[in-house]
């Protein structure tokens, strides 16, 4: 029978077509599409951005840590030998250590009551390997004598550069007896090390140094050593008399003048 589709459904199944066909118009519109769309790209924008943000703020921290990291390995090690730096041991304050590793390691032997040595080791005519051979040369020499200190050196000791070519060795519970022993080994091995290469033929194959000894201790050795700067001054004139003796030589504050100690 040929009639109308719409004449048989009837009238309430019209309507509830009618329904879903709005309800679907409505979901698939364009600009309720667009508004939909537009959103999911803007939460997507802001949660890439906060982890941008994020990771941003973490790999400044890590730069900024590293950088802190470098400043205070700079201040502490020397930059050519890679030992103690004069700032580290003497104090500076703008480094981690302000009051320094001696005055540190002085007023914790007085507060123990055990022996702080200090060795001060100075290279001889050091002057002449830069001026012969060249300063490039004399890094090298100075880069040699600090690897044989820290060789010869044991692992509590503190090893620095002073400056220049003189060097020094803070030995806490080592008493005046020691500390020479141990001096006369450090003039002993690096007077016997070839400072030359097989490859570079403009170094100096050997090289000495004179050694100063001082020590705190209760017993005091005779002497009045109130301060770090007391024990770095009998020191420093230890490898005085050293040099003044000929040099290549160890001198202790027992060797040194009763008016000059």
């Amino acid at each position: 029978m040929d009639q109308n589709p719409e004449i048989i459904i009837s009238p309430k199944t019209q309507k509830s077509q009618y329904k879903d066909r709005v309800l679907e118009h409505m979901l698939n519109a364009t600009p309720l599409r667009r508004k939909l769309t537009e959103n999911q790209a803007r939460n997507k924008v802001a949660k890439e951005l906060k982890h941008m943000r994020k990771k941003i703020s973490n790999s400044l921290f890590i730069e900024q840590r590293k950088k802190l990291a470098e400043a205070e390995s700079k201040s502490i090690k020397d930059a050519l030998t890679g030992l103690y730096s004069r700032r580290y041991i003497m104090g500076d304050e703008n480094q981690p250590n302000p009051s320094g590793e001696l005055k540190r390691l002085f007023l914790e032997a007085q507060r123990s009551g055990d022996s702080l040595s200090l060795i001060f080791i100075d290279g001889d005519y050091f002057k002449n390997v830069n001026d012969t051979y060249g300063h490039q040369a004399g890094d090298d020499v100075l880069q040699a004598l600090a690897c044989e200190l820290k060789t010869i050196s044991r692992e509590s000791d503190v090893v620095g550069r002073y400056g220049g070519e003189e060097f020094l060795i803070l030995a806490q519970d080592t008493n005046l007896t020691q500390a020479l022993d141990l001096g006369e080994r450090i003039r002993m091995q690096i007077m016997e090390h070839n400072f030359s290469s097989n490859n570079i033929s403009n170094r100096p194959r050997n090289m000495t140094v004179s050694v100063g000894v001082a020590t705190f201790s209760p017993a005091n050795e005779g002497f009045s050593i109130n301060s770090e700067s007391d024990l770095l001054g009998l020191a420093d004139k230890a490898v005085y008399l050293a040099k003044s003796s000929g040099r290549n030589v160890v001198k202790s504050m027992l060797d040194l003048p009763k008016n000059n100690a």
